[in-house]
């Protein structure tokens, strides 16, 4: 039994240390889960570019992106006043759809049609900041298409998104 209260005392001893040494010493308000918020920005996009159609928040966070990332032929930007970047990720041509289909001809075999459609709407989800102040769109033109080793970044379009931070105050 003394053996046993021994062990049991290290085992204490070093728990406690190690839940000392791994707690946080101390917690910014902005960080817990209650205070964070999330805007969802409902974009419409048509041959003249894109629009701010709606946007809501809500309180969470965002999830880290998961995967390999590849890619895509848009990226966007949340930025402050002075350009500094807060946020950022990309989405696909929301114009081009894909659709796979069985051959009826050939049971088993995948077609593949691409369709170009005149206009859509997608939504984005971007933390709520209170810097935030514009959302910038690019679009990526692929190297290959431009016989270039490096993709080039083209901007499309400035949302202004100021007004969504302060919303989220109230």
């Amino acid at each position: 039994m003394k053996h046993f209260c021994r062990d049991f005392e290290t085992f204490s001893i070093v728990w406690i240390l190690a839940l000392l040494f791994l707690a946080p010493l101390s917690v910014d308000a902005d960080d817990s889960p209650s205070s964070s918020k999330i805007a969802f920005l409902r974009l419409y996009i048509d041959s003249t570019g894109f629009r701010l159609v709606d946007a809501s928040i809500v309180n969470g966070s965002l999830k880290s992106p998961r995967g390999e990332s590849i890619l895509k032929e848009y990226s966007y930007e949340l930025v402050g006043i002075d350009s500094t970047v807060l946020f950022k990720g990309e989405f696909e041509n929301p114009l081009i759809k894909r659709y796979e289909y069985e051959n009826p001809d050939h049971p088993g075999q995948i077609l593949v049609k691409v369709v170009e459609i005149p206009s859509s709407e997608i939504t984005i989800r971007v933390p709520v900041k209170p810097a935030m102040y514009r959302l910038h769109i690019y679009r990526t033109e692929r190297a290959s298409a431009r016989g270039n080793a490096r993709p080039e970044r083209k901007l499309i379009t400035g949302i202004l998104v100021e007004s969504i931070s302060h919303e989220a105050d109230k």
